[in-house]
């Protein structure tokens, strides 16, 4: 097993140049695609928290059941094995914490919580008591389950269970940010947004008969939800205060995603789907084609999607604010995409096995120190350049090749540019 310490790197570079006194950043650039599983199972259902990684597949493969494992950028661990997953709703993750339902030894059905080495059971049901869609924000949790007369919501801190709903009305598929919940009721005419702080309950919508919210999802104290305007579906965002439409137009726009102020999702043009961009005050197109761009997700920023691009497989793309890069170009059906920051993780499936994979970009490591050596006999000055700074172990372990960059402090000339392999034995 690799360290996962911080490694103290020093990069030292003979450059022989006219210039005296020239120093710069050492970076790394672009993107790397990394294959996290390589077997004759399928993986799936792939989650990603910063540098982790979770999905489902098999340990054993004469085995029954599924297996969770967690990839921490380096080293995967298998978390918990026998592990099962109601239909498509998988395992989550937040940081190092992952939650699940399924069965554990032929038991009933309960939630489960990992910390990075502990399995916790967070649920003691009833015979035949089912508890759905857990989701994960640092160390809490929340889902929502049958209570013998409708659904209500429940709430774990790591600690203690709180009831958050009590009521003759159906509450049910719950997202959470920190402390914060928000969910769909069924009041028994139409559906409702509802949002819970940690102590008090807000009602977002008020629906007129028969209306329908849709899809709520929360970021801070942020929600974003879709809805059917009597025409057409469109999407409306609350800061916590105010309610405001993000679209109204004639096409269907429908599964946003939010992350902050920034919201993103599909819209139906008539002809294919397209994906757009919300910063809060201006919408951007990020697509326009004629192909499905579809299932987007959202960090910061950073967007993600899926577009059935040749008639024969799904793409992965990733836009970053201002530049959309193509990840995937083979023929696999890529999709599912899951995004954290810059990293995005999928399942690519060859028409034997779904696999899983993660993109992550190179990052930049600047130099501490230059200094410069005179006195050569041809005339020329030798500069050596020397530093070290700290960085994680798997940025050195997922990067192919170092970038160095070099210019003149005086004019800011680019003298020297070159790419270096790193030796990964070394790491």
């Amino acid at each position: 097993m690799r360290n996962t310490a911080k490694s103290r790197v020093v990069l030292t570079l003979i450059v022989v140049a006219v210039l005296a006194g020239i120093c710069g950043p050492v970076m790394a650039a672009s993107r790397r695609t990394i294959r996290l599983t390589n077997n004759t199972i399928d993986d799936v259902a792939p989650q990603i928290s910063g540098s982790n990684v979770i999905w489902v597949g098999k340990n054993d493969l004469a085995a029954s059941g599924n297996d969770l494992f967690f990839w921490d950028g380096i080293t995967t661990t298998l978390v918990a094995t026998n592990v099962s997953y109601m239909g498509d709703d998988p395992p989550r993750l937040s940081g190092s914490n992952v939650v699940w339902y399924g069965y554990q030894d032929n038991s009933n059905a309960e939630i489960f919580f990992w910390n990075g080495h502990t399995v916790t059971q967070v649920t003691n049901a009833d015979n035949d008591q089912y508890f759905y869609e857990p989701r994960i924000s640092g160390g809490n949790v929340v889902w929502w389950t049958w209570d013998g007369n409708d659904d209500e919501i429940f709430f774990w801190n790591g600690t203690t269970i709180t009831q958050v709903t009590n009521n003759n009305y159906d509450d049910f598929r719950p997202q959470i940010s920190g402390n914060n919940v928000v969910w769909t009721r069924w009041d028994g005419n139409d559906q409702e947004i509802l949002f819970w702080d940690g102590d008090t309950i807000t009602q977002v919508t008020n629906a007129d008969n028969d209306q329908y919210f849709d899809e709520p999802r929360i970021s801070g104290g942020n929600v974003v939800w879709c809805t059917w305007d009597g025409n057409d579906d469109e999407i409306f965002f609350w800061n916590g205060t105010t309610i405001t439409q993000v679209t109204n137009n004639n096409y269907d726009d429908s599964r946003p995603q939010i992350s902050g102020n920034n919201v993103v999702w599909t819209r139906w043009d008539g002809n294919d789907s397209e994906i757009f961009f919300w910063d809060g005050v201006t919408t951007t197109q990020l697509t326009n084609n004629n192909y499905d761009d579809d299932w987007p997700q959202i960090s910061g920023d950073n967007v993600v999607w899926v577009r059935w691009d040749d008639g024969n497989d799904d793409e992965i793309f990733f836009w970053d604010g201002v530049t959309t890069t193509q990840l995937t170009n083979n023929d696999y059906y890529d999709y599912n995409p899951q995004l954290s920051g810059s990293r995005v993780v999928w399942q690519g499936h060859n028409g034997d096995f779904r696999e899983i994979f993660v993109s992550v970009p190179f990052s930049e490591i600047s130099i501490s120190k230059c200094t410069a050596k005179a006195g050569r006999s041809d005339g020329k000055d030798r500069i050596k350049i020397s530093g070290s700074t700290e960085i994680a172990e798997d940025v050195l372990y997922n990067a192919d090749k170092i970038h160095i960059s070099i210019t003149s402090d005086a004019d800011g000339y680019l003298v020297y540019d070159e790419y270096l392999n790193i030796d990964h034995s070394k790491v």
